[in-house]
């Protein structure tokens, strides 16, 4: 992707390698637009996350990432970025905010389409899916099934 888009700026965010460890990063770290910036403390990453213009979820597709959740995906939605991600099991019950990719050419048109159609309805619907996901939100849903589970016990 960075060298059929040299133009594009690819910075990287996070340890290599995540459910691969022997992810190696020699192939791309010299190439002039991929910026490789390693773990970055939580605290720092909403200022990363402001100046991009797509997030992406590029993780390679093996037995790990196919069970994950990557719970980026939703602060990446409150933050309204338009999202592109291999096409992770997990995400396509999302897939009308989230362009999945199957391959390389995919990623890529995804990026592009995610680029032109930035649209502040695009960021609306956005940002009211995360919502429904925050952490007080689902730890309400939770407590909601525990309570009714536990009224049922008790009749």
């Amino acid at each position: 992707m960075a060298k059929m888009r040299p133009k594009w700026s690819l910075v990287l965010i996070g340890k290599a390698g995540e459910g691969d460890p022997w992810t190696k990063t020699s192939a791309i770290k010299d190439l002039p637009n991929v910026i490789i910036l390693g773990p970055r403390p939580y605290a720092q990453l909403p200022a990363y996350l402001k100046g991009i213009d797509v997030a992406i979820l590029p993780n390679l597709l093996n037995a790990y990432t196919r069970a994950m959740f990557p719970m980026k995906f939703f602060e990446y939605l409150a933050a309204g970025k338009p999202i592109v991600s291999v096409n992770l099991p997990a995400l396509r019950q999302f897939s009308d905010v989230v362009y999945l990719a199957k391959n390389y050419n995919d990623f890529i048109i995804g990026i592009e389409k995610a680029l032109n159609d930035d649209n502040s309805e695009a960021k609306n619907k956005r940002c009211l899916i995360a919502n429904k996901y925050t952490y007080k939100t689902r730890t309400e849903q939770m407590m909601s099934i525990i309570e009714n589970y536990m009224s049922l016990r008790s009749t």
